[in-house]
Formats: structure tokens, C-alpha cells, sequence
């Protein structure tokens, strides 16, 4: 995807749009986040290369016994959803969720450039669009570990995790999840002696 795009600025590994889209709304969004409001922000875009009417920007707010932040996206419903859980909303977390937000609005310019260009689905969102389901049977370790590197291993993730990169570097920040993720993939386990229900659960990724 990197390559691909015509209006990626590959000096910094980001796209034009995607930034300045994120700075147009990301201080009004984490504002109400820093004050717990769940809530929605409604955007039109205009790029030459992502042009969208109304995305549906939504978050939800819930206290637990750790901070974590997952993004949902969906082109065909112009939306970005983050699920928000906190211990401690900390300036930290604060701009770990902006990372996260950057990492979803390159996600909604990539699915926008296969549609608007009537593209086939890569490889890459196919096996992507099927890991929630795999994650919701698959109990043993070793495999939820395969997925886990499979799943950062797909190129459109790979490049989003870039975009989130990028922003901590700009602050002088250090983004250890992606070199996590390079230390995962350059040195991923073979395991020999599998057990029975990790085969089982191996043929069962292998069929979808």
C-alpha cells in the first residue's frame, strides 16, 4: 500500500490527507475523551485522494483494570468506531489513543482507494476481515500466537502501524509496539510437538 498511493509522502511513511485530516479533529475528539464523554464527531472529507461525505468519527468510554483502545472500520458505513478502556486516562494513553486514531483514518483511505478505484480486495484485508472470528474460537496459545504474527504481518496493518510510528516520533516518543512487532516476526517459534488440539486448531485456520 505504501507504493501504491499517490499521496503517500514516503519521506515520513504517512499520508497527506490522513494527516491533515487527524489534525483537523483530533484535538476536539480527545478533548471529550480526557473528560469521559462518550460521543461522535461527523466529518466531510475532501482530498484529492479521500473524499468522503459525512465519516461517522464514534468512541465509547468504559472504566477497567487497564488501558487499551481498539479502533473499528467500515467504508461501506463511512465509520471509524474506537472502544476506549481505562484505569488511568493519563496524557500517555491520551496520546496513545491519538495514535490509534491516525492508525484507523489510514485504514478508511485504504479501503476508500480499492473501492473508488473498483479494485479486487488484496490478500492482505481478506485474511484481516476474517481474524475476529478465528480470535473467538481459537483457545490454545501457540495458535492465537500464529495469528497474532499473521496478523501483523498483513501489509495494510504493517502501514497503519507506521502511521502510529510516525507520531511518536515526532514527539520524540518511543512507539515500542512496532518494534515488539519486528522482534515477533524476525524471530517467530516453530513448534514441532504439537498438541492435539493445536493441530485441530491449525486446520481450522488453514480452512478458512
Amino acid at each position: 500500500y505504501i507504493s501504491t498511493y499517490s499521496l503517500f509522502n514516503e519521506s515520513k511513511s504517512i499520508s497527506n490527507s490522513c494527516e491533515k485530516l487527524f489534525y483537523e479533529i483530533k484535538d476536539e475528539i480527545v478533548s471529550k475523551i480526557s473528560k469521559l464523554e462518550d460521543g461522535q464527531k461527523i466529518q466531510n472529507l475532501n482530498f484529492d485522494d479521500l473524499k468522503i461525505d459525512n465519516l461517522i468519527i464514534s468512541w465509547e468510554i468504559n472504566v477497567g483494570n487497564k488501558n487499551k483502545c481498539d479502533g473499528l472500520t467500515n467504508i461501506n458505513t463511512s465509520s471509524i468506531r474506537l472502544i476506549i478502556e481505562y484505569s488511568d486516562m493519563d496524557d500517555e494513553f491520551l496520546f496513545y489513543i491519538e495514535s490509534v486514531l491516525l492508525h484507523e483514518l489510514l485504514h478508511i483511505h485504504q479501503q476508500y482507494n480499492l473501492k473508488i478505484n473498483n479494485k479486487f480486495r488484496p490478500e492482505s484485508w481478506s485474511i484481516g476481515s476474517i481474524m475476529p472470528q478465528l480470535r473467538n474460537v481459537i483457545k490454545t496459545e501457540y495458535v492465537n500466537y500464529i495469528l497474532d504474527n499473521l496478523y501483523f504481518s498483513l501489509s495494510h496493518e504493517l502501514s497503519a502501524q507506521l502511521h502510529q510510528y510516525f507520531l511518536y516520533r515526532k514527539k520524540d516518543k518511543i512507539y515500542a509496539r512496532i518494534f515488539d512487532i519486528e522482534k515477533s516476526l524476525g524471530n517467530f517459534y516453530i513448534k514441532n510437538n504439537l498438541s492435539i488440539p493445536e493441530k485441530q486448531e491449525i486446520e481450522l485456520v488453514k480452512k478458512h
